[in-house]
């Protein structure tokens, strides 16, 4: 993501980088809560987690 937002303002950058992830692992809690469809999976949290980790080691917003 950081590739194709590399022009463009820092709002939609960070659109992507914390909205976006924080909503994907918001709905992985819901379906735990059995508020969402879908089926609760600690390996999506944990893969979620370790690619925003990644993202945060690796560049500055």
């Amino acid at each position: 993501m950081e590739f194709i937002w590399n022009n463009d303002g820092k709002h939609i950058r960070l659109f992507f980088v914390w909205v976006m992830p924080m909503a994907i692992i918001a709905h992985e809690f819901c379906q735990l809560m059995g508020l969402a469809s879908g089926t609760w999976d600690i390996l999506d949290l944990t893969s979620y987690s370790i690619a925003i980790i990644i993202y945060l080691l690796t560049k500055k917003l």
